[in-house]
């Protein structure tokens, strides 16, 4: 109830919690990142740390700390957001879900639904149509 009369209520809640972190599943995550940027740099010819200079990072462990602070706030604000859709009682239906796919799929850059739910996992779908529903609620939306 609180964190519903600040502006930013997703922000006051992650600077008003505690959070048990796994430390692995965060060095997985930025690991993947990493590889991609490799990936990348690859595919054009030219070292990570060019790609990396070019993308306004001074060094690999420049970008690793970026990911992972922004790894770690995605992780804590999904963490809070959705204990407050719990408390609040709020979840996405099966209508809800089927009503709401076509703008998350246009929203996504899918042309349709099928490729949509393909591509990213209907869960994954449903927690981010939970997670919008939640902030907007929040919010007063």
């Amino acid at each position: 109830k609180e964190a519903q009369a600040q502006s930013d209520p997703v922000a006051y809640m992650v600077d008003n919690s505690v959070f048990l972190l796994d430390q692995q599943a965060i060095d997985e995550k930025v690991a993947e990142r990493i590889s991609g940027m490799e990936a990348s740099a690859n595919t054009q010819g030219i070292a990570i740390e060019d790609l990396l200079s070019e993308a306004g990072y001074e060094s690999v462990d420049t970008y690793k700390e970026t990911v992972t602070n922004e790894v770690i706030e995605f992780v804590k604000s999904r963490m809070c957001v959705y204990k407050a859709a719990e408390e609040l009682g709020l979840f996405i239906s099966p209508d809800e879900y089927e009503t709401l796919l076509p703008e998350y799929a246009e929203k996504y850059g899918f042309e349709d639904t099928e490729s949509f739910e393909y591509v990213c996992r209907p869960g994954t779908i449903a927690c981010e149509m939970l997670y919008d529903k939640t902030v907007d609620t929040l919010t007063g939306k």
